[in-house]
């Protein structure tokens, strides 16, 4: 709470005894569910404050799990990939602050849950239980396509520059 005299010019704090309130919330997505092994994919972490006062102290907590190696953010140094702490500060009741995390997909085709929890505000949260959020991912294994065409297994060349190819199989040789 904050209070403005503005005869005085004064700012007064939350009155003895009051604690600030936050109903912070968080919401986590990722620009692709399906990527393929080696892809780079980007997580968003958004914080959102219901109020009723501005939320100050804040900290989110955010690692990547082992299959995910980070790349980069757009935190300008408040997010330590390392850690997972994500030093938000403050969060005001209008407007969200977010982060963005891109990370490379290592070889795995087992699913990977990431999760980002609110860790730490200064004040109280009347709320906690949309304090984190998780967002999964089911990485592929790329898989090649089938070359259609004529196979060649050999090659003739009579008397002159004129070469014959022999073609195995059926129509574009998929029928082996």
């Amino acid at each position: 709470h904050d209070y403005n005299d503005l005869a005085l010019g004064v700012t007064l704090g939350c009155p003895q005894g009051s604690t600030r309130s936050s109903d912070l919330s968080i919401a986590k997505s990722v620009s692709t569910s399906t990527p393929a092994e080696g892809d780079t994919v980007t997580y968003t972490v958004a914080v959102h404050n219901a109020g009723p006062d501005d939320a100050t102290g804040v900290v989110v907590h955010d690692t990547l799990p082992n299959n995910l190696t980070w790349v980069s953010d757009d935190s300008a140094g408040n997010y330590n990939h390392s850690s997972g702490v994500w030093v938000v500060g403050n969060v005001s009741t209008t407007s969200d602050v977010s982060l963005h995390i891109s990370a490379k997909v290592a070889s795995t085709t087992d699913t990977i849950t990431n999760t980002a929890t609110i860790a730490q505000q200064n004040g109280t949260d009347p709320n906690s239980q949309n304090n984190s959020a998780s967002v999964d991912i089911h990485p592929t294994v790329p898989t090649s396509e089938p070359t259609q065409g004529t196979l060649v297994i050999a090659k003739y060349t009579q008397g002159g520059d004129e070469d014959f190819d022999f073609p195995v199989g059926g129509v574009n040789g998929t029928d082996f």
